[in-house]
């Protein structure tokens, strides 16, 4: 019966190689400042669609965590 050999282990310094691929935090901070005037969903909403522009997928999460903090406390 032939031994196999245990999987190598993936190489943890190379995810730092590639290049940086989400926007800057300077970059987030300016979309979440910008449309203060906008009801809050439609800011959420604002914010998926700018987020979306870069390629990053923001599913609003801050959509109804008051209530769940209510009903927990």
């Amino acid at each position: 019966m032939p031994v196999r050999e245990a999987p190598s282990e993936p190489d943890p310094a190379a995810a730092w190689r590639a290049p940086w691929q989400t926007p800057s935090a300077e970059t987030v901070r300016e979309i979440f400042e910008q449309r203060p005037e906008l009801p809050y969903l439609q800011r959420e909403r604002w914010r998926a669609a700018a987020f979306a522009e870069l390629g990053v997928d923001y599913d609003h999460p801050t959509t109804n965590i008051t209530p769940v903090r209510a009903v927990s406390a």
